[in-house]
């Protein structure tokens, strides 16, 4: 009954969704419910392709008694980057929960304001291993590097203009929620002026959307602060692989304990 504990930004619920319906070596899914977790339901209930379960706390969870994998998820809520020791201490406090349940972690996150720059201080408490996005060695800056390629093609897209702001599918869904959360209720003249030296939207397309439903989605975002769209190829090739090494753990350490308790003659 191995057990690998998701902790994800709700940014990236179409990105763990698509990982979880073509995982094939996953037999159970149980996502703590939240406000934060309806787009990931949604997301999997699109196709109908994985059945999962919807629990109300940490303590329903109930391990499968085979061997296969389970899934225990929690979705925290966008805009937790804005303010570092809140983000800092969501994190602690929510792995430490999901992290007595499970075998191995995953982390949807990046360094997010430099709020994960030292991990492994900040999930010191933690005694199973923990995976998440990294970029040359160094935890992927955020979900924008994430999806375009890391640090050298984000820098490459802001040095063609300056005034870029990146629309990943996830901000595509949730820019209006994350303005209220990052600026407030500010008014649409104040608005405006902050956003004055934007002047592109760079959509960073995934396998998780199409292209016109990115478009269809920011249609306002470019009405508003009178920005021109462009599509930049982007992939979940960085999020893919620190999940397969999560489950490579797993793996790897139930081969390691079945062969200790051979020898053992247990």
């Amino acid at each position: 009954m191995p057990v690998l504990g998701v902790l994800t930004c709700e940014i990236l619920e179409l990105e763990i969704a698509y990982l979880l319906k073509n995982d094939k070596s996953i037999s159970k899914i149980s996502i703590i419910n939240s406000k934060a977790c309806q787009g990931l339901i949604k997301a999997l209930e699109k196709d109908g392709s994985r059945h999962f379960s919807v629990l109300e706390s940490f303590d329903e969870v109930n391990p499968s008694k085979d061997e296969k994998l389970d899934v225990l998820i929690h979705v925290l809520e966008i805009g937790m980057h804005s303010r570092k020791p809140r983000l800092q201490r969501a994190l602690f406090t929510e792995s430490r929960k999901i992290g007595a349940l499970a075998d191995t972690l995953f982390l949807g996150y990046g360094l997010c304001g430099n709020a994960l720059k030292d991990p492994d201080t900040l999930f010191s408490h933690l005694d199973i291993p923990f995976f998440l996005p990294r970029d040359k060695g160094h935890p992927v800056d955020d979900c924008v590097g994430l999806f375009i390629g890391g640090r050298d093609s984000y820098y490459a897209e802001q040095i063609k203009e300056a005034g870029t702001f990146f629309m990943t599918p996830g901000w595509t869904t949730h820019w209006k929620a994350i303005f209220e959360k990052d600026f407030g209720n500010i008014s649409l003249k104040t608005a405006k002026r902050l956003f004055k030296h934007y002047k592109r939207t760079l959509l960073v397309s995934t396998p998780v959307m199409e292209d016109s439903q990115m478009e269809k989605n920011i249609r306002e975002f470019n009405d508003l602060f009178h920005c021109y769209s462009e599509i930049s190829q982007g992939s979940i090739k960085m999020l893919a692989h620190a999940w397969h090494a999560a489950i490579k753990r797993i793996q790897t350490d139930l081969v390691r304990q079945a062969t200790s308790l051979k020898v053992t003659g247990v």
